[in-house]
């Protein structure tokens, strides 16, 4: 799927990158009921919306990465963060299961 480097993308992927040192799973979560918000709204700036995308983007991706190690989890998706920091620089970029 493709994501465009929107500025609210582009920003999300930000905090999603800052909270990647955080301590408090209940913020964590939080956040990711925001990214989910963004990715459910026709106006996302996305050519699509809905909760497989909500539940498939990169960001979603690291923040649930995030989730799973503040439970001691491995994490295993680090295409998912490489895809982050190019949207940060405001590349479009392809992601998804199959990537």
């Amino acid at each position: 799927m493709k994501y465009k480097a929107t500025p609210q993308l582009m920003e999300l992927a930000t905090k999603a990158m800052d909270l990647q040192n955080a301590c408090n799973p209940c913020g964590v979560s939080h956040f990711l009921h925001e990214v989910y918000c963004h990715f459910n709204e026709a106006d996302n700036g996305q050519d699509q919306f809905g909760t497989d995308m909500a539940a498939n983007n990169p960001v979603s991706a690291i923040i649930i990465n995030k989730l799973e190690d503040l439970r001691g989890a491995i994490c295993s998706c680090f295409a998912a963060f490489d895809v982050c920091h190019r949207l940060i620089a405001g590349e479009d970029v392809e992601f998804g299961r199959d990537i």
